[in-house]
């Protein structure tokens, strides 16, 4: 999957489950009807495209991804240290300072490239995840005000289903980031045999 793709799914996906989550639960509680969104022109429809600007605004998906983020993270760069034969001192082998040397080599490179597109697909699941948590953390606060503050009827089952939807979302998010963890671990494997002199050369300069 290219990047360009992934950029688009992040930025489509979001509106598409705002417009779906709210069709069921108005669907449910009957307070207004919502026909399925056509698919093959999301990109520009209205109703998919601000919902999903106004939620690629917010912070909400970077914090439900935040700790599985710095969890992947943090494998690459204790694997990265591990393959240069080390003895790892994260206040100097920094992720922030190893980045740079693993993102170059994996642009710089066929066999690491066809992996990073794997990557981008399981990222675009990944993110989807973190989108459906938050967004049905939204729409579930709403079923539980429209329960127990107005007693609309269907209220209740919309939660029930937005929990669901919740728990599915945070479990897809594990599993993603594990194999988002297992995609780096491949590349960092080509590294260490390709490359050691590259990673050798950066851990000196970070010593110095």
């Amino acid at each position: 999957m290219p990047l360009i793709m992934l950029k688009t799914l992040r930025f489509i996906i979001p509106g598409i489950l705002v417009y779906l989550f709210a069709a069921y639960l108005g669907g449910v509680t009957k307070l207004w009807s919502m026909g399925l969104p056509d698919l093959e022109k999301a990109k520009y429809t209205p109703s998919l495209i601000l919902p999903g600007l106004l939620y690629y605004i917010t912070p909400l998906r970077r914090w439900i991804n935040k700790p599985h983020h710095e969890s992947l993270s943090e494998h690459i760069r204790t694997e990265l240290v591990k393959a240069a034969g080390v003895e790892d001192r994260p206040r100097k082998y920094t992720w922030r300072a190893m980045k740079p040397l693993f993102f170059d080599l994996i642009d710089n490179d066929a066999s690491l490239k066809t992996k990073s597109n794997l990557a981008y697909f399981n990222g675009a699941i990944w993110s989807t995840c973190a989108d459906a948590t938050s967004i049905g953390i939204f729409y579930l606060i709403i079923s539980i005000i429209f329960h127990y503050l107005l007693n609309i009827n269907g209220s209740l089952l919309a939660a029930l289903t937005f929990l669901i939807i919740i728990i599915a979302g945070f479990v897809g998010s594990l599993i993603t980031t594990r194999i988002q963890k297992n995609i780096a671990t491949e590349q960092i494997d080509v590294i260490k045999y390709k490359y050691i002199f590259n990673l050798e050369s950066r851990i000196v300069d970070l010593d110095r």
